[in-house]
């Protein structure tokens, strides 16, 4: 067996959020390089809903996968042993890879399908549709990557082993970007430059967890493409999987009815997500993926006190972490899109698009990190359920929501990104109460643990609308206001006395004590 990294979970939170940040930049870097070469228009639009098409299917698969088999695996192990455990997943993965394989294959043959189902306002732009079957081709592919390595991390996280996904955000990203760059110096940029970019990424991301798997999978049990493990996960992971199939509607839905819209309006929102992204990718997830083995343990031996105080720990640190962001995303919303994307072909047009869904967006991104976390939770449960009735009213609740606001008021872009932030508040909230009374938790408990952060992050609100009433805030001067704003942000916790806050100075003081000793 491969050894794993000798990691605690707080070090492993960093090292996820440091390399994510890493693969941010790179991911940055590529966008600003489409946007350079391709701004808002017609390649842009189709790629982008190229892209969702497959990659937003094996997006569903992704979190269901990830969600489900992790849980699944972990009580399956508890239960019956190492032996049952290896021989399903070997069981799983190989049903998968033949169902995989299949839909890829039915995907890059007959594409329309798709596009007729997510994009039909294309039907009445030749030149996008023409486009979209052309780029379609490629990320057909990138999904069975993306499925695919979900496998292999799913089965490392078991192990606590993050180091696959911490080699994936150092180098997948980058390789996109190198391909993109060489393909834009050598020969220009063209389509087929941005599709094998893209493709360069999904199989740099398959190759790294797959490699870094091989020494885990000696264990692996000979068994059939079918027997009842499989049988008992395809029960529990169906309704999982549609519920993250609701969930990737939320951007679909977006997509569907914006692509009615004028063109570039379906390229705003692409990158208006991007940026939202940023600090869920960074620190949300790297905070869930190292709790869910943890969570999941005390579930399956209902050791509820000991899940609730996970939770309640995950909560606290992503609330104190993303909120911030999401202030300061929402209050500099047009300059940090003109500082990220307005050169070549991205003009101020398709900035103002940009920066008035990205200000919407940014007011849902607190609820947005949370919502993942307590989803997990009732999955550790092995409650697919909750979750599912959750996500139909979801999308049910953003598809009114986007229609009212981006059409009938005709906010556009901005009014989707409305209709999606009110959509995961409400959805946040549902999920909250629902585990609170299910575990008689006081709700009151965690207003009070949140307060701290929520009084620091208006106070920081307070010093950016001031410095933008008097004080220049583009270019350099943007950035200078974002590393004063979290200099306020991180006195007012020191001076509240927030308890993550002083805990995390607490040891990088000692840290840096020790190296000045030695």
């Amino acid at each position: 067996m491969a050894p794993k990294l000798n990691l605690s979970k707080k070090q492993s939170v960093v090292a996820l959020s440091v390399s994510t940040m890493w693969s941010k930049v790179f991911g940055f870097l590529r966008e600003m390089l489409t946007a350079f070469y391709f701004g808002a228009g017609v390649v842009k639009d189709a790629f982008n809903v190229s892209q969702a098409i497959p990659g937003r299917i094996g997006s569903a698969f992704f979190g269901a996968i990830n969600s489900s088999l992790l849980p699944y695996l972990i009580h399956l192990r508890n239960q019956e042993g190492e032996e049952a455990f290896w021989k399903a997943y070997s069981s799983i993965y190989r049903w998968l890879i033949t169902l995989l394989l299949l839909f890829t294959a039915l995907m890059m043959i007959l594409p329309q399908p798709f596009i007729a189902i997510l994009a039909p306002g294309f039907y009445s732009d030749p030149e996008r549709l023409s486009l979209t079957m052309f780029f379609i081709r490629f990320t057909a592919l990138i999904f069975l990557f993306q499925v695919l390595s979900s496998m292999q991390i799913t089965l490392l996280q078991i192990f606590e082993n993050f180091l696959p996904q911490i080699g994936i955000n150092l180098f997948a990203s980058a390789s996109g970007v190198l391909v993109l760059a060489l393909a834009g110096a050598l020969h220009g940029a063209t389509p087929t430059a941005l599709a094998l970019s893209a493709l360069t990424t999904g199989f740099a991301t398959f190759a790294i967890a797959y490699y870094m798997s091989l020494p885990y999978k000696a264990n692996l049990k000979p068994s059939g493409l079918w027997n009842r493990y499989v049988s008992d996960y395809l029960k529990f992971l169906l309704p999982i999987l549609a519920g993250q199939v609701i969930i990737i509607s939320f951007t679909l839905v977006d997509q569907l009815m914006a692509s009615f819209l004028p063109v570039g309006n379906i390229s705003a929102l692409n990158y208006a997500s991007l940026l939202y992204n940023l600090p869920i990718t960074l620190f949300a997830v790297p905070i869930t993926s190292v709790l869910y083995p943890a969570i999941s343990s005390a579930s399956a031996r209902m050791d509820w006190p000991e899940q609730a105080s996970a939770v309640s720990r995950g909560i606290q640190l992503i609330w104190l972490i993303v909120l911030p962001s999401a202030v300061g995303l929402a209050t500099l919303a047009l300059p940090i899109v003109k500082l990220v994307y307005m050169r070549g072909a991205f003009d101020i047009t398709a900035a103002t698009l940009t920066s008035g869904a990205l200000l919407f967006y940014a007011l849902g991104i607190p609820f947005l990190g949370l919502q993942n976390l307590l989803a997990i939770v009732f999955l550790s449960e092995k409650d697919n359920i909750t979750p599912l009735k959750r996500n139909i009213f979801g999308i049910v609740l953003n598809a009114f929501l986007n229609y009212f606001f981006g059409i009938r008021l005709h906010m556009n872009a901005a009014g989707f990104a409305i209709g999606t932030t009110i959509s995961w508040t409400v959805l946040c909230l549902w999920l909250y109460m629902s585990w609170a009374r299910r575990h008689q938790i006081r709700t009151w408990g965690i207003v009070k643990a949140l307060w701290k952060s929520t009084a620091a992050a208006l106070l920081m609100l307070l010093v950016i609308l001031v410095w933008k009433l008097y004080l220049p805030y583009e270019g350099l001067h943007l950035i200078l206001l974002i590393v004063v704003a979290a200099l306020v942000y991180f006195m007012g916790l020191l001076l509240l006395r927030d308890e993550n806050t002083q805990d995390l100075t607490k040891q990088v003081l000692n840290k840096i004590r020790k190296r000045l000793s030695s």
